[in-house]
């Protein structure tokens, strides 16, 4: 009788843990689009913070404004001019959505040698800068330690 319950025993434990949802599994990041930032002019004072017009637009389509604040790293201030800054936005969904940008994105700890930006209304949204020859102020982008957004009223 004793080997026959340590089979149903262990089938049943396993029956159960095949039927635990899985909670603690990590959702599947998407590019959700493109957040383009624009600075019209650069404070005086390396170390002020910028204020940014923002631009999400959504892998589908739709987009939405937003205004932000970026502090930066180091004491290099931004050059004078016009300064276009760009982003892919990451983040659990499917291509089609738009997610809500509105709060504080952070600087990425750990030392991982990248520099996104992790926050958002939910904390799951992760901003990546866009470098290469179609973006001229990647450097800038780089150097963003903190990035708030505010939807914009019309």
């Amino acid at each position: 009788m004793p080997k026959t319950l340590i089979p149903i025993g262990v089938g049943a434990i396993v029956g159960l843990l095949l039927m635990v949802p899985a909670a603690h599994a990590q959702p599947s990041v998407t590019n959700l689009g493109t957040l383009t930032c624009t600075v019209a002019g650069a404070p005086d004072d390396p170390g002020a913070d910028v204020k940014l017009s923002c631009n999400f637009k959504s892998t589908a389509g739709a987009t939405r404004d937003y205004t932000g604040i970026a502090t930066r790293r180091g004491a290099a201030g931004f050059p004078p001019g016009k300064h276009v800054l760009v982003w892919s936005v990451l983040g659990p969904g499917k291509e089609d959505d738009a997610p809500v940008l509105e709060g504080m994105f952070r600087g990425e700890a750990g030392g991982s040698g990248t520099s996104a930006l992790v926050g958002g209304a939910n904390g799951a949204v992760r901003l990546e800068p866009v470098t290469g020859a179609a973006q001229t102020d990647a450097v800038a982008a780089l150097t963003v330690l903190t990035l708030t957004l505010a939807p914009t009223r019309a």
